[in-house]
């Protein structure tokens, strides 16, 4: 595979467990590293954690993946990959399709 960055990293998922209450949102990359992430302890806790305290969290793609092994998508609505959709519905959540792209979403959990 080919390497998905080419800049040094100055954080590790274990350093931004430690200061979360610094951020306000969580981005997920699309691509093969949600394959990786979603296996990640580390990065599961921090997706957990943004969704306790109700904060943004975007993904794009396969990004999903990372959402569905952290086990917040039951209930709520997302858009992703289309191949990721099986996986989706298997969380209890509904794959919307993202026609046009510009309409990609993830709903927030109702109260």
């Amino acid at each position: 595979e080919k390497p998905g960055h080419n800049f040094a990293l100055n954080a590790t998922f274990e350093d931004v467990q430690k200061t979360l209450d610094a951020y306000d949102g969580l981005y997920i990359p699309g691509g093969r590293a949600p394959e990786y992430l979603s296996l990640d302890e580390d990065v599961l806790s921090v997706v957990k954690d943004f969704a306790a305290k109700k904060k943004v969290i975007a993904q794009i793609c396969h990004g999903v993946l990372v959402l569905a092994a952290a086990g917040i998508l039951k209930g709520r609505k997302t858009t992703c990959y289309p191949a990721c959709s099986p996986v989706v519905k298997l969380c209890n959540a509904e794959y919307v399709s993202a026609e046009p792209v510009s309409k990609a979403f993830t709903d927030k959990v109702k109260d």
